[in-house]
């Protein structure tokens, strides 16, 4: 029993470590899409890319270099800083989180090794940072939040029929259904984790398998 809990842990871990990869990826990639009647020309969240050179999107609009697309570039250019602040802030939210693992797991090893009773103020600060676990509820709603309305401001669906996927995208995609696993996993582990966590902040001796808590 004592070795399931851990390796449970481990795969949270892991898929977390794997989100802020994704969204690393995502700020880094360049290439999100590219219409069918401009081959030459590859768009991002932040500019395009123009026959290879990187290009904002306010130069872009300001020189009006795409001719029948210049009325498109401002909307790129708005829905690419929201998708922007929306990684940025999930980024954030998944640090955040582990760092409150980690300090929830320390804390309960000191716990265990000294075998002291919890006083009142110990339990509530046990409390807190044990609710890392839900604020990954959160990243779902950031990441498909942030791409749905990327999507809405950009008027994207106005080029369905033209529009060529690239990598960005894709990651995009595979972040946005990572993010629903992810909450999938941690329902499994609280729900398995519940009597565990109810014993350690109600009672005066603790063992090891109770650091199951931690995420």
């Amino acid at each position: 029993m004592n070795k399931k809990c851990p390796s449970r842990e481990n795969l949270m871990s892991l898929m977390l470590s794997i989100m802020i990869s994704l969204n690393i990826t995502l700020l880094s990639i360049s290439s999100y899409f590219s219409i069918e009647d401009l081959p030459n020309v590859q768009f991002g969240i932040q500019g395009a890319l123009v026959k290879g050179n990187s290009k904002t999107y306010s130069e872009l609009a300001s020189n009006c270099e795409l001719e029948d697309y210049c009325s498109s570039l401002k909307g790129f250019e708005k829905s690419g800083k929201i998708l922007l602040s929306f990684i940025c802030f999930d980024i954030v939210l998944l640090i955040s989180i582990i760092g409150m693992g980690i300090v929830l797991s320390l804390k309960l090893k000191q716990v265990v090794a000294q075998k002291e009773t919890l006083s009142a103020r110990q339990k509530t600060m046990l409390k807190i940072l044990a609710f890392n676990k839900n604020l990954l509820y959160l990243h779902p709603l950031i990441i498909n939040l942030g791409f749905i309305l990327w999507i809405v401001v950009s008027q994207l669906t106005k080029f369905t029929n033209e529009i060529i996927l690239h990598e960005g995208l894709a990651v995009l995609i595979v972040q946005s259904f990572v993010s629903w696993l992810s909450v999938a996993c941690n329902i499994w582990i609280i729900s398995s984790t519940r009597r565990r966590n109810m014993r350690i902040l109600r009672g005066t001796t603790y063992k090891n398998e109770d650091l199951s808590i931690s995420i």
